[in-house]
């Protein structure tokens, strides 16, 4: 949770203190599960991991990004901002296993500070990496831009049913209310204190928007490739936030097997229309 005074650890070349989670168990799994409202079965069914090829069931990907927030949230003062946040996906991380985040301060001034990210499994591997802005003593968030034209997606032809078939269940306009139980459940799966009132994290807006039951796959295969974060405007219990989402492009990647690399956008707005943050996804799907 955000402290209450600003923190020399996002001083110029600074690391920022670790934050240590596992070993990660099956129903910590299901619990990120029920908080993100996705119950994909690769995530707690030992069966369907293996299926894919996986040893174990396999530690969601929003899980290690919701960490960088906490780790990140832990050194920031009540009026500093997050800016931006960026992760990619490096390896899988497997129930039984430990996940470290870390990082380190690569730039500070002017009440601007820039981070290098590292998500690490127990044996030292990176599983993700990114990296993110935070706004010291800003007491707002930057500015939205200012709307413009959208292009065209770019898609490669090869895999242009891949594209199809992504974007008929996953670019879809949701509305979302945020409630209070909702953000305590959240910040439980991540073995955070959760008081009456407590301030809505803006990585909560990773729960917002998913609604997939147990037994509703997707044809194909995929894995997030990782995701990219601006945050505009503070959320709050109470708000009504709205998504719209759009392919940007379908890149061919691969030799022995055809593999398309979709990047998505999606602009979240409370029920003013204000922009809260906009979102980009980048997936890897195959068949």
């Amino acid at each position: 949770m955000l402290t209450g005074e600003a923190d020399d650890r996002l001083a110029a070349g600074s690391a920022l203190p670790e934050l240590v989670k596992g070993p990660i168990r099956r129903h910590n799994l299901v619990e990120w599960c029920a908080a993100e409202n996705d119950y994909n079965t690769l995530h707690y069914e030992e069966a369907v991991a293996r299926a894919t090829g996986m040893p174990a069931v396999v530690v969601q990907g929003s899980f290690q990004l919701a960490l960088a927030g906490q780790m990140l949230a832990r050194v920031m003062a009540c009026a500093d901002r997050l800016a931006s946040l960026s992760i990619t996906y490096r390896k899988a991380a497997f129930e039984g296993g430990t996940i470290i985040a870390g990082g380190a301060v690569t730039c500070a001034a002017d009440g601007v500070v820039d981070l290098g990210l590292a998500l690490r499994d127990g044996d030292g591997e990176v599983t993700a990496e990114g990296a993110a802005r935070i706004l010291r003593g800003a007491g707002a968030y930057p500015p939205a831009p200012a709307a413009g034209e959208e292009p065209p997606p770019r898609v490669d032809p090869r895999v242009a049913h891949l594209v199809t078939d992504f974007a008929a269940k996953a670019i879809v306009p949701t509305v979302d209310l945020i409630e209070a139980g909702r953000v305590r459940d959240y910040l439980l799966a991540l073995d955070e204190d959760a008081p009456a009132g407590a301030a809505v994290p803006p990585l909560f807006l990773i729960t917002l928007g998913r609604v997939r039951r147990p037994h509703e796959g997707r044809k194909g295969k995929g894995m997030m490739a990782g995701s990219d974060y601006w945050f505009h405007a503070p959320l709050a219990v109470g708000d009504t936030i709205s998504a719209r989402s759009r392919i940007v492009s379908g890149e061919a990647r691969g030799k022995d097997v055809l593999r398309a690399l979709i990047v998505s956008e999606t602009l979240l707005t409370n029920q003013r229309g204000e922009l809260v943050a906009r979102r980009i996804n980048r997936v890897l799907r195959w068949e």
